[in-house]
């Protein structure tokens, strides 16, 4: 999505919820937990779990070594491997970075 539609979307539904007059004196973010609404970024982090989920399980038809690395080193809470940034060249995908370090 272009950077132009994001902020559209965001300055619209700041501009949504300021609508309801009891909720002016409120902050945006408690706005949005006021009605029910999570933001553009919770909502993204989202996607991009999602997305890391499909890859990993297969049911995408791309093969996930291209965007990650495991490792068994460390601590993993339990779990067999660790996922670490960068691909096979180091480098990792562009979306990969934003997956992996929020």
């Amino acid at each position: 999505m272009p950077g132009g539609a994001v902020d559209f979307g965001c300055k619209l539904l700041k501009a949504a919820t300021n609508l309801v007059q009891r909720l002016r004196k409120y902050s945006y973010p408690v706005r949005l937990r006021m009605i029910g609404i999570t933001s553009l970024e919770d909502r993204r982090i989202r996607g991009d779990m999602i997305e890391v989920y499909k890859l990993l399980t297969g049911k995408e038809k791309i093969d996930y070594k291209q965007f990650f690395n495991f490792t068994n080193s460390g601590v993993t809470m339990g779990w067999l491997l660790r996922l670490v940034t960068g691909g096979p060249t180091g480098k990792g995908a562009p979306d990969s970075p934003r997956v992996l370090n929020d």
